[in-house]
């Protein structure tokens, strides 16, 4: 599933209050005249602690997704100084 940072509008995180959570984003879905639609969002904690929130899709007009983590960008050494701002003229 993805991983979401997602802002609950109206009401906090079930779990602490806040506003914002970080979960992993996962669905059921059914298949239907107009084709697969979801039945059942699943938002999974990264945290073992905590529950998982279970939503319908009328639940879900509370949650925004703010973003999704897609990639750790690594460190990269650059040689000659060009990418950090070299005092060259141009």
């Amino acid at each position: 599933g993805r991983l979401l940072l997602i802002q609950c509008q109206t009401q906090g995180d079930p779990h602490d209050g806040g506003r914002y959570t970080v979960k992993r984003y996962k669905s059921v879905k059914v298949a239907t005249a107009d084709g697969l639609v979801n039945a059942l969002v699943q938002l999974e904690p990264l945290n073992p602690e905590f529950t998982r929130i279970e939503l319908t899709p009328d639940d879900a007009v509370d949650l925004r997704v703010i973003g999704e983590f897609v990639c750790v960008v690594a460190d990269r050494q650059v040689g000659n100084g060009a990418a950090q701002g070299s005092s060259e003229r141009r």
